[in-house]
């Protein structure tokens, strides 16, 4: 599994680079996969829990990497939220972005809480 395309939402664990789901602009994929750079090597990882979409918003708290907003083919600027478990390798919704819905945002942490 390698990314093919520039529009990506990455976010960094603790132990791992992580990387969301290929977004090409027109097929759009729900793939996950964890990138080791010690070894150069793709795993693929449990799939995006929400819609396939682009141009979504990417960071993580700790060893949880968390993806939401965006745009897919069927509803347009998204605003949902999902967060995935590195240990268990679960994808879990959570609350919707307060706003409206959007794409090309940008978030990160701060300490403990997302801005």
């Amino acid at each position: 599994m390698e990314p093919q395309d520039a529009s990506l939402s990455v976010f960094l664990s603790a132990q791992k680079d992580i990387l969301e789901p290929d977004q090409a602009l027109v097929a759009i994929s729900r793939i996950f996969g964890k990138w080791d750079q010690s070894t150069n090597t793709w795993t693929q990882k449990a799939d995006f829990g929400g819609s396939a979409r682009g141009w979504a918003v990417g960071f993580s708290i700790g060893t949880k990497g968390y993806i939401g907003t965006g745009a897919d083919n069927l509803n347009g600027d998204l605003k949902d939220f999902w967060e995935w478990n590195q240990s268990t390798n679960v994808w879990s919704q959570k609350a919707d972005f307060g706003g409206t819905g959007r794409n090309a945002a940008v978030g990160f942490p701060l300490a403990v809480k997302v801005i």
